[in-house]
């Protein structure tokens, strides 16, 4: 008896969808891919589309207006010729992503764990105003517990610490961590947290964000999480490598932006934006930063992959 009915429900469902799709669908290619998926895998294609398909981006938990500070006057920043594959980039990132090129930075490629997190903590050590972190990932470990005594530390000589922690992807992230931070008057706030109610809403909404910003004026970013397996090997996966970027001048004060702009997301307060840096310039390394969300209208990052890829004249 009841088979009947689960099978006429599924098949409206489905019906459903599809007409969603058809009338709603972003994309043609992946219209036609999320349809695939509903008629070749039974039951299994219908539950997929419902966690990761539908597009949230209009709901407005989702939606913030973004602020930037105050940049110079156009004619006063750096410009490329917009004819050049580089100018093109330059001009899409502006328009679409609001932060301009800066030509006073000092960047430094930093290779696997070891490294970057000796630069880290020596420039989280010499912080006097301000620490940012915002990670993807933020497990507890021997990593951890060493930035937990340096914030303690940092916080008691009136540094302000603020951390920002995607609510799954640090889903591991203990009640008694968190409440040490708290008790020393660090601040902390998940990124939309597991929460079984909106659950579905809000599972494929991650930040994969990984900044570290101190005093506004030097900003590390990269792939890498706060995790031990970056600094002693994993007992299955061995040892993680990836890089990380440490970034003096104007584009630290960039990534800091896009931190306070996270920040009053998660926790509702509106900090103030960043002054404009005004530390000596220690290189002349072009750079702008490019930031995306689930609040995004326009989708840069793709763009920017299909400009490249379409500007490509010898090799890809």
């Amino acid at each position: 008896m009841w088979i009947p009915l689960l099978i006429a429900a599924y098949v409206l469902l489905a019906i459903g969808i599809v007409i969603s799709l058809l009338l709603n669908g972003v994309r043609p290619s992946k219209t036609l891919a999320w349809l695939l998926a509903i008629f070749t895998i039974p039951v299994g294609g219908i539950l997929l589309y419902l966690l990761v398909g539908r597009n949230r981006r209009k709901q407005t938990k989702y939606r913030q207006h973004f602020r930037r500070p105050a940049y110079p006057p156009e004619s006063e920043r750096p410009k490329q010729d917009h004819g050049t594959p580089a100018g093109m980039l330059q001009q899409l990132i502006e328009t679409q992503g609001g932060f301009p090129l800066s030509e006073d930075n000092q960047v430094e490629l930093l290779k696997d764990g070891k490294e970057t997190f000796e630069r880290v903590f020596q420039a989280l050590e010499n912080a006097k105003v301000s620490i940012h972190l915002q990670y993807y990932i933020f497990e507890e470990g021997e990593l951890a517990d060493r930035l937990l005594r340096l914030f303690v530390e940092k916080e008691a000589a009136g540094v302000e610490v603020r951390l920002i922690y995607d609510g799954i992807g640090s889903l591991s992230l203990s009640r008694a961590y968190l409440k040490r931070l708290k008790a020393a008057g660090i601040e902390a706030y998940p990124f939309l947290p597991f929460r079984f109610g909106r659950f579905l809403s809000a599972l494929n909404y991650r930040n994969h964000r990984k900044i570290i910003v101190v005093d506004g004026e030097i900003a590390f970013t990269g792939g890498i999480n706060i995790s031990d397996k970056y600094l002693k090997e994993d007992h299955s996966l061995g040892m993680w490598h990836d890089m990380n970027l440490v970034v003096y001048g104007s584009g630290a004060r960039d990534l800091d932006t896009v931190f306070i702009n996270d920040w009053e997301l998660v926790s509702g307060n509106q900090l103030p934006l960043p002054a404009p840096f005004k530390g000596p310039i220690l290189g002349d390394s072009s750079l702008q930063i490019v930031s995306s969300g689930p609040d995004d209208v326009f989708p840069l990052m793709e763009q920017l992959y299909f400009t490249l890829i379409n500007s490509a004249r010898q090799h890809l």
